[in-house]
C-alpha cells in the first residue's frame, strides 16, 4: 500500500494526512491520535505503520471469517435465507399489485 513518499527512513519526519496507511488507520485505530503524533515526529516508519494496520485488519475481520465458516459449515443455510426472502418480496408484491390494479380500476 502506497505509503508517504516523503519519509525517505523510519525516523523521518511522516505526513500523515497524505498517507493512504493513515486513512485506514483512522478508521480502525483507536489509538490514531497517538499514531499520527508519532509518525510526525519520525518515532514509527511506514512498515511498522503497515504491520500494525495489518494487524488491526486482520482482527477487526476475525468475526466475518467466522460467519462465513459457519455459512459454509450449514449449506442449507444460504437456500433457507433464500427461501424465506423469496417468500417475504412475493408477499410485499402481491399486495403492491393489489393497490395498482385498484388504483386503475381494474379490481
Amino acid at each position: 500500500m502506497f505509503t508517504d513518499p516523503q519519509k525517505i527512513r523510519a525516523n523521518d519526519p511522516g505526513h500523515p494526512e497524505g498517507c493512504v496507511v493513515y486513512a485506514f488507520q483512522e478508521i480502525y485505530n483507536k489509538d490514531v491520535k497517538t499514531l499520527k503524533t508519532d509518525c510526525q515526529q519520525g518515532k514509527i516508519g511506514c512498515v511498522a505503520c503497515k504491520k500494525n494496520l495489518s494487524q488491526l485488519l486482520i482482527d477487526g475481520l476475525a468475526s466475518l471469517r467466522e460467519k462465513r465458516k459457519e455459512i459454509e459449515n450449514n449449506k442449507n443455510l444460504v437456500d433457507d435465507i433464500l427461501s424465506d426472502g423469496k417468500k417475504r418480496a412475493k408477499e410485499v408484491a402481491e399486495k403492491t399489485m393489489e393497490e395498482v390494479r385498484k388504483a386503475i380500476k381494474l379490481l
